[in-house]
């Protein structure tokens, strides 16, 4: 089973100073995502619009680099029409994305 968010937008705010050595921040937004895999063939509905809440933090490292850390909540509503044509109905779903990376300031 795969999930993949195929593009978002949202709008981040620190919430501690931008100068300080760990920057805390909370994000929120829309979406769009897809599930696949081998699970999902012959499956149609499988890409969702989706709102998006995050956490997050920064450790700066020397002065230019960043140790990301992140958890992000996908909320929709999903509906998936089977090959048999049989439908799961309209329900919730809520995926959880960990990350971890390393941020690089451009500008």
């Amino acid at each position: 089973m795969l999930f993949r968010s195929l593009g978002q937008l949202r709008l981040v705010y620190v919430l501690n100073s931008e100068w300080a050595p760990i920057n805390i921040y909370a994000a929120g937004g829309a979406g769009l995502v897809s599930r696949g895999g081998e699970a999902y063939e012959g499956v149609t509905g499988l890409t969702d619009l989706t709102g998006n809440v995050a956490f997050g933090a920064l450790f700066r490292i020397g002065s230019s680099y960043r140790i990301r850390l992140e958890i992000e909540d996908y909320l929709y509503q999903t509906q998936m029409t089977f090959p048999s044509g049989e439908s799961s109905g309209s329900r919730f779903q809520n995926d959880f994305v960990f990350s971890f990376g390393l941020s690089i300031p451009l500008g």
